[in-house]
Protein backbone atom coordinates (compact mmCIF):
# COMPACT_ATOMS: atom_id res chain seq x y z
CA UNK A 1 0.00 0.00 0.00
CA UNK A 2 1.59 3.11 -0.94
CA UNK A 3 1.57 5.78 2.07
CA UNK A 4 -0.67 8.45 1.97
CA UNK A 5 0.86 12.34 0.33
CA UNK A 6 0.54 15.25 2.81
CA UNK A 7 -2.00 17.46 1.79
CA UNK A 8 0.01 20.58 0.67
CA UNK A 9 -1.99 23.13 2.20
CA UNK A 10 -2.71 21.45 5.73
CA UNK A 11 1.04 21.04 5.78
CA UNK A 12 2.06 24.48 5.29
CA UNK A 13 -0.24 25.55 8.00
CA UNK A 14 1.73 23.76 10.70
CA UNK A 15 5.27 24.61 9.18
CA UNK A 16 4.09 28.09 9.90
CA UNK A 17 2.60 27.35 13.24
CA UNK A 18 6.09 25.58 14.10
CA UNK A 19 8.09 28.26 12.59
CA UNK A 20 6.04 31.24 15.13
CA UNK A 21 6.73 28.85 18.03
CA UNK A 22 10.35 29.04 17.40
CA UNK A 23 10.82 32.41 17.21
CA UNK A 24 11.95 34.58 20.01
CA UNK A 25 8.77 36.72 19.40
CA UNK A 26 6.70 37.97 17.14
CA UNK A 27 7.31 37.72 13.22
CA UNK A 28 6.76 39.59 10.53
CA UNK A 29 5.72 37.91 6.98
CA UNK A 30 8.97 38.25 5.30
CA UNK A 31 10.61 36.58 8.60
CA UNK A 32 8.09 33.70 8.11
CA UNK A 33 8.22 33.22 4.24
CA UNK A 34 12.40 33.62 4.12
CA UNK A 35 12.15 30.44 6.44
CA UNK A 36 9.80 28.42 5.07
CA UNK A 37 10.68 29.20 1.63
CA UNK A 38 7.75 29.94 -0.06
CA UNK A 39 6.31 33.39 -1.07
CA UNK A 40 5.01 35.70 0.73
CA UNK A 41 1.65 35.73 -0.99
CA UNK A 42 1.18 32.10 -0.11
CA UNK A 43 2.45 32.55 3.53
CA UNK A 44 -0.15 35.71 3.60
CA UNK A 45 -2.95 33.41 2.35
CA UNK A 46 -2.33 30.94 5.49
CA UNK A 47 -1.42 32.98 7.81
CA UNK A 48 -4.88 34.98 7.51
CA UNK A 49 -6.38 31.20 7.18
CA UNK A 50 -4.76 30.44 10.77
CA UNK A 51 -6.11 34.32 11.99
CA UNK A 52 -9.53 33.43 10.97
CA UNK A 53 -9.34 30.11 13.00
CA UNK A 54 -8.25 31.50 16.01
CA UNK A 55 -4.47 30.05 16.12
CA UNK A 56 -2.35 33.05 14.79
CA UNK A 57 -2.84 36.69 15.75
CA UNK A 58 -1.46 39.91 13.77
CA UNK A 59 -0.29 42.53 16.36
CA UNK A 60 -1.29 46.25 15.50
CA UNK A 61 -0.26 47.98 12.19
CA UNK A 62 2.96 46.41 12.47
CA UNK A 63 2.51 42.84 10.08
CA UNK A 64 4.21 41.16 12.69
CA UNK A 65 2.52 37.57 13.49
CA UNK A 66 2.28 35.43 16.48
CA UNK A 67 0.25 32.41 18.32
CA UNK A 68 -2.83 32.48 20.42
CA UNK A 69 -3.42 30.76 23.62
CA UNK A 70 -5.86 28.50 21.45
CA UNK A 71 -2.61 26.24 21.26
CA UNK A 72 -1.93 26.18 24.52
CA UNK A 73 -5.58 25.46 25.62
CA UNK A 74 -4.98 22.14 23.09
CA UNK A 75 -1.85 21.23 24.75
CA UNK A 76 -3.23 21.41 28.07
CA UNK A 77 -6.20 19.06 27.05
CA UNK A 78 -4.44 16.27 25.65
CA UNK A 79 -4.73 13.46 27.79
CA UNK A 80 -1.14 11.79 28.33
CA UNK A 81 -0.81 8.36 26.24
CA UNK A 82 -2.45 5.55 27.87
CA UNK A 83 0.36 2.85 27.48
CA UNK A 84 3.02 5.97 29.19
CA UNK A 85 0.50 6.00 31.98
CA UNK A 86 0.14 2.10 32.32
CA UNK A 87 4.31 2.09 32.26
CA UNK A 88 4.19 4.41 35.49
CA UNK A 89 1.87 2.40 36.92
CA UNK A 90 3.83 -0.58 36.66
CA UNK A 91 7.09 1.13 37.89
CA UNK A 92 5.57 3.41 40.63
CA UNK A 93 4.92 1.06 43.27
CA UNK A 94 8.68 -0.48 42.84
CA UNK A 95 9.85 2.80 43.15
CA UNK A 96 8.07 3.23 45.70
CA UNK A 97 8.91 -0.03 47.80
CA UNK A 98 12.93 1.04 46.86
CA UNK A 99 12.90 4.56 48.64
CA UNK A 100 9.96 4.00 51.27
CA UNK A 101 8.68 7.46 50.38
CA UNK A 102 5.46 8.50 47.89
CA UNK A 103 5.88 8.21 44.46
CA UNK A 104 3.80 10.97 42.07
CA UNK A 105 3.32 11.14 38.50
CA UNK A 106 3.05 15.01 36.62
CA UNK A 107 1.89 16.25 33.87
CA UNK A 108 2.29 19.61 32.98
CA UNK A 109 -0.05 22.47 31.94
CA UNK A 110 -0.18 26.67 31.72
CA UNK A 111 -2.34 26.27 34.90
CA UNK A 112 0.37 24.22 37.23
CA UNK A 113 1.84 20.52 37.34
CA UNK A 114 -1.49 18.19 37.78
CA UNK A 115 -0.92 14.80 39.79
CA UNK A 116 -1.74 12.18 37.53
CA UNK A 117 -0.93 9.15 39.93
CA UNK A 118 0.17 8.51 43.20
CA UNK A 119 1.77 5.33 44.43
CA UNK A 120 1.41 5.65 48.48
CA UNK A 121 4.38 4.76 50.35
CA UNK A 122 3.63 1.99 53.13
CA UNK A 123 4.10 3.70 56.24
CA UNK A 124 3.04 4.23 59.52
CA UNK A 125 3.03 7.83 58.77
CA UNK A 126 2.61 9.33 54.86
CA UNK A 127 2.94 12.33 53.18
CA UNK A 128 0.91 12.28 50.54
CA UNK A 129 -1.32 14.13 47.81
CA UNK A 130 -4.15 12.70 45.86
CA UNK A 131 -4.55 12.50 41.74
CA UNK A 132 -6.12 15.66 40.66
CA UNK A 133 -3.86 18.02 42.80
CA UNK A 134 -2.75 20.77 40.68
CA UNK A 135 0.95 22.30 41.71
CA UNK A 136 2.49 25.58 41.13
CA UNK A 137 4.62 25.55 38.53
CA UNK A 138 7.37 28.09 40.20
CA UNK A 139 6.96 26.76 44.01
CA UNK A 140 7.15 22.73 42.95
CA UNK A 141 9.40 20.16 42.35
CA UNK A 142 7.25 19.03 39.03
CA UNK A 143 6.71 22.36 38.46
CA UNK A 144 10.29 23.51 38.34
CA UNK A 145 11.17 20.56 36.00
CA UNK A 146 7.91 21.33 34.12
CA UNK A 147 10.04 24.80 33.26
CA UNK A 148 13.33 23.33 33.10
CA UNK A 149 12.21 21.17 30.14
CA UNK A 150 8.99 22.73 28.87
CA UNK A 151 7.85 24.07 26.13
CA UNK A 152 8.28 27.67 24.98
CA UNK A 153 4.06 28.09 24.90
CA UNK A 154 4.76 26.41 29.08
CA UNK A 155 7.32 28.64 29.62
CA UNK A 156 5.09 31.95 28.30
CA UNK A 157 2.46 30.94 31.27
CA UNK A 158 4.19 32.12 33.92
CA UNK A 159 5.23 36.26 34.40
CA UNK A 160 8.25 37.22 32.79
CA UNK A 161 9.86 38.31 36.43
CA UNK A 162 8.99 35.05 38.06
CA UNK A 163 11.01 33.50 35.49
CA UNK A 164 13.62 35.46 35.81
CA UNK A 165 14.10 35.06 39.15
CA UNK A 166 13.84 31.56 38.84
CA UNK A 167 16.68 31.81 35.93
CA UNK A 168 19.44 30.35 38.12
CA UNK A 169 17.40 27.33 39.75
CA UNK A 170 16.13 26.35 36.41
CA UNK A 171 19.72 26.15 34.63
CA UNK A 172 20.98 23.77 37.75
CA UNK A 173 17.91 21.73 37.57
CA UNK A 174 18.85 21.19 33.24
CA UNK A 175 22.34 21.08 34.47
CA UNK A 176 21.57 18.04 37.10
CA UNK A 177 18.32 16.58 35.74
CA UNK A 178 16.50 16.63 38.75
CA UNK A 179 14.53 19.73 41.13
CA UNK A 180 13.78 20.25 44.83
CA UNK A 181 10.88 21.93 46.79
CA UNK A 182 12.40 21.82 50.47
CA UNK A 183 9.10 23.07 52.59
CA UNK A 184 7.68 24.97 49.34
CA UNK A 185 4.82 23.31 49.50
CA UNK A 186 4.29 22.17 53.34
CA UNK A 187 6.45 23.09 56.19
CA UNK A 188 9.28 19.94 56.45
CA UNK A 189 8.39 18.22 53.71
CA UNK A 190 10.62 18.24 50.64
CA UNK A 191 9.93 16.83 47.05
CA UNK A 192 12.48 15.16 44.50
CA UNK A 193 11.39 14.92 40.83
CA UNK A 194 12.50 14.30 37.43
CA UNK A 195 11.79 14.55 34.05
CA UNK A 196 9.90 11.97 31.92
CA UNK A 197 11.52 12.66 28.37
CA UNK A 198 11.22 11.43 24.89
CA UNK A 199 13.57 10.32 22.53
CA UNK A 200 13.35 13.63 20.66
CA UNK A 201 13.64 15.39 24.40
CA UNK A 202 10.57 16.75 24.46
CA UNK A 203 8.67 16.70 28.17
CA UNK A 204 6.78 14.09 28.60
CA UNK A 205 5.61 14.38 32.55
CA UNK A 206 7.90 13.88 35.56
CA UNK A 207 7.92 11.32 38.53
CA UNK A 208 9.05 12.55 42.00
CA UNK A 209 9.59 11.17 45.62
CA UNK A 210 8.31 13.24 48.39
CA UNK A 211 8.78 13.03 52.22
CA UNK A 212 9.94 14.11 55.19
CA UNK A 213 12.82 16.24 55.03
CA UNK A 214 14.25 13.65 57.29
CA UNK A 215 14.12 11.54 54.73
CA UNK A 216 14.33 13.76 51.87
CA UNK A 217 16.62 16.10 51.84
CA UNK A 218 17.31 19.65 50.56
CA UNK A 219 20.34 17.71 48.51
CA UNK A 220 18.99 14.59 48.10
CA UNK A 221 21.59 11.59 48.18
CA UNK A 222 22.54 10.39 44.92
CA UNK A 223 21.25 6.80 45.43
CA UNK A 224 17.38 8.66 45.37
CA UNK A 225 18.38 10.75 42.51
CA UNK A 226 19.77 7.58 40.82
CA UNK A 227 16.24 5.70 41.34
CA UNK A 228 13.88 8.27 40.14
CA UNK A 229 15.99 8.78 36.72
CA UNK A 230 15.66 4.79 36.08
CA UNK A 231 12.16 4.66 36.74
CA UNK A 232 12.06 8.00 35.04
CA UNK A 233 13.44 6.27 31.64
CA UNK A 234 12.09 2.62 32.40
CA UNK A 235 8.96 4.04 31.84
CA UNK A 236 9.53 5.89 28.89
CA UNK A 237 10.92 3.03 27.41
CA UNK A 238 8.26 0.27 28.46
CA UNK A 239 5.35 3.26 26.91
CA UNK A 240 7.21 3.85 23.69
CA UNK A 241 7.94 0.02 22.97
CA UNK A 242 3.69 -0.42 23.61
CA UNK A 243 3.15 2.24 21.03
CA UNK A 244 5.45 0.28 18.41
CA UNK A 245 3.83 -3.16 19.40
CA UNK A 246 0.30 -1.44 19.17
CA UNK A 247 0.93 0.37 15.98
CA UNK A 248 2.58 -2.73 14.65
Amino acid sequence: MNKSKPVNSVATAFLILETLARQDGPASLTVISAELDITKTKTHRHLQTLITLGYVKQLGNGGLYTLTAKLRRMAQNTPPSASLLAAAQTFMPQLRDELELSVTLGRASGAGVEILDIARANTLVQVTTQPGALFALDSSAHGKVALAYGSRMLLESVDPQVMKSLAGELNAVRKRGWAAAPGEILAGINTVAVPLLGRDGELLGSIAALGPIQSVPKTPPAQLVEALKKAARDIVSEGFNTDLEAAG
